[in-house]
């Protein structure tokens, strides 16, 4: 009896120790499971504050390309960069935003400017603070098919033809001597020779006067009504007939 009572005493004892043992065990995996979740949710929100600090960063540094480093500091863009008082950098009155010779944003002359742009012929009105062209130069297409100062006498030349030029008084293509616009023999305006153009108008044998400045027949012709309306140049014996004479002082037959 005794022996038995011992006997339920010590299973007893090991049922306690038993079930003290998986209380323990279940804390401590219960322990573990929530240490486990606040790691799980500081590195989810370590993530987060990384993401947001990323982005402003980024968007701090792509606001704006000119704006300055420090509030004043234009140091940057040149000597002739200033502050306008926002953190913003401008350039002084005569000069403009470009880039120098490393790409870079840089304060140049409008003049510089407009050289970099339209060729070593171009300036700068600085009334207008807007690109031109030196006296004798227009804006044209250059060999490469670029907008830049070009010669006014290349530009005419391209137009009516190798005897033209460019009249910088009133800023128009016009011919040299002894030329004047009219057809070619492909029906382009040209400057064609003055003898070219009576020919064209009375005939072959027409000539140009210059001292006159204007059409003649040559010797021995005189102008004469066609048929088909207009004047030509004809010779004597055309019209007249094989025994007909010239007389060159009256400058008719």
């Amino acid at each position: 009896m005794v022996s038995r009572l011992f006997s339920w005493l010590y299973l007893y004892k090991n049922i306690l120790l038993f079930d003290n043992i998986y209380t323990s065990f279940g804390l401590l995996k219960y322990v573990y499971n929530w240490y486990n979740i606040d790691i799980i949710i500081n590195i989810k929100s370590m993530r987060r504050v990384i993401m947001v600090f990323g982005f402003l960063l980024f968007f701090i540094f792509s606001i704006n390309q000119n704006k300055a480093l420090s509030y004043y500091d234009c140091s940057s863009y040149g000597p002739f960069a200033y502050s306008d008082g926002t953190g913003y950098c401008k350039c002084s009155y005569g000069y403009v935003m470009s880039s120098n010779l490393l790409g870079g944003s840089y304060c140049v002359s409008i003049g510089q400017y407009c050289k970099d742009k339209y060729g070593y012929n171009a300036t700068s009105d600085y009334l207008t603070n807007e690109c031109k062209c030196i006296s004798g130069y227009l804006f044209g297409k250059d060999m490469f098919g670029n907008t830049s100062c070009v010669s006014g006498d290349s530009l005419c030349r391209d137009s009516y033809g190798s005897n033209s030029k460019y009249d910088s008084s009133s800023d128009k293509c016009k011919c040299r001597p002894g030329y004047s616009f009219g057809d070619n023999m492909y029906g382009e305006t040209k400057c064609v020779s003055n003898d070219t153009l009576c020919q064209n108008n009375y005939g072959y044998d027409s000539t140009y006067n210059s001292l006159l400045d204007k059409c003649e027949c040559r010797y021995g012709h005189e102008f004469t009504l066609k048929t088909s309306g207009g004047l030509e140049c004809e010779s004597c014996s055309s019209k007249y007939g094989y025994y007909s004479s010239y007389n060159s002082s009256e400058k008719k037959m």
